[in-house]
């Protein structure tokens, strides 16, 4: 699974299928002019469209949100609010992905831009690339859903 501040893309892959779903909160206005309850209702949001597609029975590897210098700090929180949020209500068994590691057992490089790993994708899963139709968000769900078939 990818996350964003408001957001998650989400790949499973089994019974020889590739199936996407995500869950995208809209943005009233400018994100700065957000009254204090808006972010409560957006991790509401998030967690509750969550729980409809999963089961106890699945295994959750969530993209670890990296640390990128102090100007995304306040990013880094909200991200880990999110996969706070989403770990709140899971019922299956969840863990978290440094971005690296994913990419390294993937792709066989772990410091390989959005670019490389869509070439990747398109290079060695053709059907699953094109599913995802350009979508960045999707692409690397469907890496991180690859690197859980490998982890077990």
């Amino acid at each position: 699974m990818d996350i964003g501040v408001r957001s998650y893309h989400l790949a499973g892959i089994g019974l020889g299928r590739l199936w996407l779903f995500d869950h995208c909160v809209p943005v009233k206005g400018k994100v700065e002019d957000q009254k204090p309850g808006d972010r409560w209702l957006e991790l509401t949001s998030l967690a509750k469209n969550f729980t409809t597609f999963i089961d106890e029975k699945d295994k959750i590897f969530i993209e670890e949100p990296p640390l990128a210098g102090p100007k995304n700090l306040r990013v880094y929180g909200k991200l880990h609010q999110t996969v706070g949020a989403l770990f709140s209500v899971c019922p299956a068994i969840t863990q978290l992905v440094p971005v690296d590691t994913w990419k390294m057992e993937v792709c066989g490089k772990g410091g390989l831009s959005k670019e490389d790993v869509a070439s990747f994708l398109k290079d060695r899963q053709l059907a699953y690339y094109e599913q995802c139709e350009g979508n960045q968000n999707y692409i690397d769900a469907v890496c991180i859903a690859l690197y859980g078939l490998k982890a077990g």
